[in-house]
């Protein structure tokens, strides 16, 4: 089973601690000290830091576009996509709700393996950068 890494936007102590109730290995990228510098910077610290497999769990969807040319292969990782229009408590809960739904899949998750997940259902790809600039945010 993989360590699930989430990054800066999934860091609610309940969240962390709710999954850790589940018996899940979960860590954040603040745990590794890791809280300033690029993405690519942030991962590559995880990496050097954690010897076994990982899983990087990220709301940020442009990651890949704004780093081309680092390999992400290298890394699973998982996204997070919430519903448009959430505000306030809602968004931490849609988050919570995602993570706990599909918590067993992404620990699963191999190296090169990039998913998204939403509340109700999940692709086998990255988010597309052009469905999320669509949104009304």
């Amino acid at each position: 089973m993989a360590l699930l890494v989430l990054d800066e936007q999934l860091t609610a102590r309940s969240l962390v601690d709710g999954l850790r109730s589940r018996g899940l290995d979960v860590r954040t990228v603040r745990d590794f000290g890791v809280t300033h510098g690029t993405d690519p910077d942030v991962v590559r610290t995880v990496g050097d830091r954690h010897a076994g497999h990982w899983v990087l769990v990220t709301m940020d969807v442009t990651i890949v576009e704004d780093h081309r040319g680092f390999d992400w292969d290298r890394y699973a990782m998982a996204w997070i996509v919430l519903r448009e229009g959430l505000t306030g408590a809602a968004v931490e809960r849609a988050k919570a709700n995602i993570l706990h739904r599909w918590a067993h899949e992404i620990v699963a998750l191999r190296r090169g393996a990039q998913r998204t997940y939403h509340e109700s259902t999940r692709a086998k790809t990255r988010p597309s950068l052009a469905s999320q600039l669509n949104r009304r945010l």
